[in-house]
């Protein structure tokens, strides 16, 4: 799951295009999709359906969860500026999106 989690965490720091560490060959963010994820789940022997079912889920849930992360952050943390967090916060959210889609396309 970390090639997931990694895509979504990286806006904002040096890894935002490459990942420190790819998904079967694969180390830009942009371009691991699900053809990697089954690639990668054939080279382990694990059921593929599975795999792409689970990483499915994280994907399509990360928007929101991004977002309501966000909105928790905005209510509980009066020692912060509001503008410090609101760009990267977007970029994050924006990332996060478009990555989103680019995977539920790649099948």
């Amino acid at each position: 799951m970390a090639p997931a989690y990694d895509a979504s965490s990286s806006y904002g720091s040096k890894y935002v295009n490459y990942l420190a560490f790819g998904l079967d060959g694969q180390a830009r963010v942009d371009r691991i999709g699900p053809r990697n994820w089954l690639a990668h789940a054939r080279g382990c022997g694990v059921d593929e359906a599975r795999t792409l079912d689970v990483v499915r889920g994280v994907v399509d849930r990360m928007p929101d969860a991004v977002s309501q992360a966000i909105a928790a952050c905005a209510e509980r943390d009066e020692n912060r500026l509001q503008e410090d967090v609101d760009r990267p916060a977007r970029a994050i959210q924006d990332g996060v999106a478009k990555r989103c889609r680019e995977f539920n396309l790649d099948i």
